[in-house]
């Protein structure tokens, strides 16, 4: 607070700095509704966009454990292990003890489980390629890589 002299000046400095910060915090809340909004992939499941990618990541990585998973992730063991239950329970995973320990539990993607995650990744192709065409119809390839490498800084600063 000693770096302002009065409320007004408080304000002042406010105002300029907040409103890039306003289109981050806008566009924050509307990603955050996006990928909680469950989506059919192209199989007829309703499954949000986190546990699409976590059991994506199974399906690429079949006997990958939680703690592996949660660290190519970047979310906590409680996180990643809560939504890997919730996989279990619709039958898209399956986990199996390691033979000689039984503490390491390995995943594994179900047939049901593969096949959402490939319809997931043409999804997500046609998805990435639609947002990059529209993407392209205000911002030129350099402004958007520009984007995609202030972002990759900026999740570097908050981790």
């Amino acid at each position: 607070m000693e770096n302002y002299s009065n409320k007004a000046e408080i304000d002042r400095v406010y105002k300029e700095l907040s409103v890039r910060a306003d289109e981050v915090y806008k566009f924050v809340i509307r990603y955050s509704e996006y990928i909680n909004t469950p989506r059919d992939y192209g199989t007829g499941e309703m499954i949000g966009m986190v546990e699409v990618h976590i059991l994506t990541m199974i399906a690429d990585n079949p006997g990958i454990t939680v703690t592996e998973a949660s660290k190519l992730w970047g979310r906590t063991l409680g996180a990643v292990s809560q939504t890997v239950s919730k996989l279990v329970k619709r039958e898209l995973i399956t986990r199996e003890k390691e033979k000689g320990n039984a503490k390491t539990i390995h995943l594994y993607a179900t047939e049901r489980g593969q096949q959402l995650a490939t319809a997931h990744k043409i999804f997500d192709n046609l998805d990435i390629t639609e947002t990059l065409h529209d993407l392209l119809q205000k911002c030129s390839l350099e402004e958007i890589d520009t984007f995609y490498k202030v972002l990759h800084v900026y999740n570097e600063l908050l981790v």
